[in-house]
């Protein structure tokens, strides 16, 4: 009975897993296409009637108490501070969880979104709204490093955070914090007028593809390390 209740449970976590993977592998394809066809019918030349218009409103209505938060938040994702993140995280993967795939996978994966994200603005040149030095806004426009970056940054650290877990109310509240926190990163980036929404669509679409990708990719490690 033992036995038959041990690959029972064997069983039961191996559908769980394949379930997992086919719905990061589902989001991924999902978020991809999401990006693809933002980018097929991008005018770099020209800004869409969707990215006027939230320009304008923002222009009008953009609360100014918010100001020194959102400038704050621009320096989360900064080259001065991404190391240092990456630093701190792989320390807690390593030392405190032990997690030696963590280590490799979170810094290979928010390097690779940072070389990624020069290609593409390199490749397309899409002229800012607006050059702001003050806020980290020079350069091309599409996609947003910020948005992008920072959601696969930060999007992957509240995954392992949520992994090492337990508390059901805990996790909630963590999840809510870096939803928002994420989504913040994006409204800054309108809020100071150096970005379109249109790049902040691509680069939330594009960051939770190399998310997803990342987290496949790391538990289908963990799952081989486990088996051996």
């Amino acid at each position: 009975m033992a036995q038959i209740s041990r690959q029972g449970s064997v069983s039961g976590k191996t559908q769980f897993l394949r379930n997992r993977f086919i719905i990061l592998i589902l989001i991924s394809v999902i978020s991809f296409a999401a990006f693809s066809i933002l980018l097929y019918t991008l005018d770099v030349t020209e800004p869409s009637n969707i990215d006027k218009k939230v320009l304008n409103w923002m222009s009008l209505h953009a609360p100014t108490f918010l100001l020194g938060y959102l400038t704050a938040l621009t320096e989360t994702v900064s080259y001065r501070s991404i190391p240092i993140v990456i630093l701190l995280v792989m320390i807690w993967f390593g030392w405190r969880k032990k997690d030696f795939i963590a280590v490799i996978i979170f810094p290979i994966a928010v390097v690779g979104s940072e070389i990624l994200k020069i290609l593409i603005k390199n490749s397309l040149q899409r002229p800012r709204p607006e050059i702001n030095a003050a806020v980290d806004g020079t350069g091309f426009s599409f996609p947003s490093g910020h948005a992008f970056v920072g959601l696969v940054c930060y999007g992957l650290l509240a995954f392992f955070i949520l992994k090492y877990t337990n508390r059901f109310i805990t996790r909630i509240l963590i999840a809510l914090f870096f939803i928002l926190f994420i989504a913040s990163i994006g409204f800054s980036r309108i809020y100071f007028s150096v970005h379109y929404v249109t790049d902040i669509m691509a680069s939330y679409f594009l960051g939770i593809t190399f998310v997803c990708a990342s987290i496949f990719i790391y538990e289908s490690l963990t799952l081989k390390l486990n088996k051996k």
